[in-house]
């Protein structure tokens, strides 16, 4: 037998050869999974402070992410960022880390000085005023922001369970804590977008109940026709039939042009139905229920409580109609449209109090809502006048290959500066990335980037003169959605919350709103 062992050193330095040269491929991902990279040298090799090997951390930033079933262009898309604005580079230490802090620079105090002497006056009861039906014609597009040099976020001695502060840049939250103290004579609107971590009600529901047990108010605030939560929404039951739905995050077929605030519509050809059911606390019942709709081309029907259907009747906002049914303690509510038109969804509410709204939408980045056409928007500032605006996004912006996030703020200002134009008294808060962890050698960290985000949030809210909240923080920093899921207080994916964490969640935002 002829001696095999010049061939066996050869085969085993090719595959040597081989695994060392695997390194330098992109990290591969299937099905939203990161399978590890083949390292040979994994054991030796240095780290940083998160456990992060530091050559593969120079090497993801460098090749990126493969994604197996996934175009990049549609992975990009589905992270809510634009595939040619992807700007992969290594995170660096001085902007990895970033505060909580009351105060705010000189700069930006002399702009809340300035700010605070805005009017807080709105409707006292009765038809809402048209405070901002003449605004659409205000530019959102030119540049109105002032740089505000801010002192980076010290996440070194969070307190769990302490107070996070809001920072109020240019006294933006002057008007909601004005208007609270009249929410006995009159609604006090609060319009909550956000993404999947607020899906289904969670969170939002618990911070409507202490708002409004404090305040006043009942009802569960703006429903949409038809939704992907509706199945497991916390504080109503929903149904329709006959609809034909568009979401701002559709594919297809979906125009900007004829959705609301909410990023949505519902189109009726022929018949149309819709039943609500309050299910929870303050939620379960209202005392008006309103249909928002384009006037023209449909017959509204609507009951309560079981009762008869009777016509309801229209009144006209510019762009958008109101239909109202007024009547004491409504747990369900039921619509029956008919002809052709289209319909933005219904709100439940009570006579005074605090009405907060949840425009949750699965996958979004926020951007959509510049694209609202003026004409609504003004209709809303009429029907639907609110005093507060809270904008949550983050989840599907984080990247850890992402340190900057220049390119989602600045397109985020035009709505900003939209919301500004079409409700010049209305507060509006910036609510910072939550925790999104991913697994190391030393288990669940914080995804790399979500730090860069939240400083770029925080950055953007001084900038406009308006609030921030450091959801981060108020989760507990680093690793926190890990240790909230261990108390059953987050899912498996180590991103969303369940009901259990957002009541905890909910209670920290009540108290940094009431402080």
């Amino acid at each position: 037998m002829s001696n095999q062992l010049i061939k066996s050193f050869l085969l085993t330095l090719l595959v040597v050869g081989i695994l060392f040269g695997m390194f330098f491929l992109p990290r591969l991902n299937v099905g939203g999974k990161d399978w590890r990279r083949v390292n040979l040298l994994r054991d030796v090799q240095h780290r940083d402070s998160a456990g992060n090997i530091l050559a593969e951390v120079r090497m993801d930033s460098l090749a990126g992410t493969w994604e197996i079933g996934v175009s990049a262009s549609d992975s990009a898309e589905n992270m809510g960022i634009a595939f040619d604005e992807i700007v992969e580079e290594e995170p660096s230490e001085e902007t990895s880390s970033s505060p909580i802090l009351a105060s705010t620079s000189h700069e930006a105090s002399a702009k809340a000085e300035s700010s605070a002497s805005r009017s807080s006056e709105q409707h006292q009861g009765g038809k809402p005023s048209e405070q901002s039906a003449e605004s659409s014609d205000v530019s959102v597009e030119s540049d109105s922001s002032v740089h505000v040099d801010l002192q980076p976020i010290d996440y070194s001695d969070i307190e769990t369970g302490g107070l996070v502060p809001i920072e109020d840049f240019g006294g933006s939250m002057s008007h909601f804590r004005s208007v609270l103290q009249q929410s006995g004579s009159r609604n006090v609107r609060i319009a909550f977008f956000g993404d999947s971590f607020i899906e289904g009600d969670i969170l939002t529901s618990d911070l409507r109940e202490m708002l409004q047990s404090r305040y006043g108010g009942k009802g569960v605030g703006w429903l949409d026709i038809s939704c992907v939560s509706e199945k497991f929404r916390l504080t109503a039951r929903t149904s329709s039939s006959g609809w034909e739905s568009h979401h701002a995050n559709d594919k297809r077929g979906h125009q900007a042009s004829l959705q609301g605030l909410n990023g949505a519509y519902f189109l009726c050809r022929g018949n149309a139905t819709f039943t609500a059911t309050g299910t929870k606390g303050r939620a379960a019942s209202a005392d008006k229920a309103t249909v928002l709709y384009a006037p023209g081309g449909l017959t509204l029907k609507g009951g309560v409580n079981g009762g008869a259907q009777q016509a309801l009747s229209e009144e006209n906002y510019g762009s958008l109609s109101a239909a109202t049914i007024h009547a004491d303690g409504i747990s369900k509510f039921s619509l029956n449209a008919s002809g052709n038109g289209r319909v933005l969804g219904v709100a439940l509410d009570g006579k005074t109090g605090i009405s907060l709204d949840n425009y949750s939408m699965r996958g979004s980045n926020g951007w959509y809502t510049a694209n609202t056409t003026d004409d609504i928007l003004s209709s809303y500032a009429r029907v639907r006048p609110y005093d507060l605006f809270v904008f949550e996004y983050g989840l599907n912006i984080a990247n850890k290959n992402q340190t900057k996030y220049t390119f989602y703020t600045d397109k985020f200002k035009k709505v900003i500066r939209k919301i500004k134009a079409h409700f010049p008294n209305a507060s509006i808060l910036i609510v910072g990335s939550g925790d999104r962890d991913e697994r190391s050698d030393n288990g669940f960290v914080t995804m790399r980037g979500v730090k860069e985000l939240i400083s770029a949030q925080r950055q953007m809210a001084a900038d406009e003169g308006v609030a921030f909240w450091n959801l981060y923080a108020a989760m507990g920093g680093e690793g926190s959605i890990a240790r909230m899921q261990q108390k059953k207080q987050a899912n498996l994916d180590y991103t969303h919350i369940n009901a259990a964490g957002g009541k905890v969640l909910a209670k920290s935002l009540f108290d940094a709103l009431t402080h």
